[in-house]
């Protein structure tokens, strides 16, 4: 989020959820599945896993 100049509320507001959300997901507090993480991964144009 620094290197890209982001702050939680305008990761919030691309991944449309509330900055509390992203608050949870910061600190680590809130379980992701699989689906959340693709969802995430998708609104962001980004991959978290690499292909092997």
């Amino acid at each position: 989020m620094q290197d890209n100049g982001l702050k939680r509320a305008d990761l919030a507001a691309r991944l449309s959820v509330s900055p509390q959300y992203v608050s949870k997901l910061l600190s680590g507090t809130e379980n992701l599945s699989f689906k959340s993480v693709a969802n995430i991964e998708d609104k962001l144009g980004i991959s978290c896993f690499a292909p092997a």
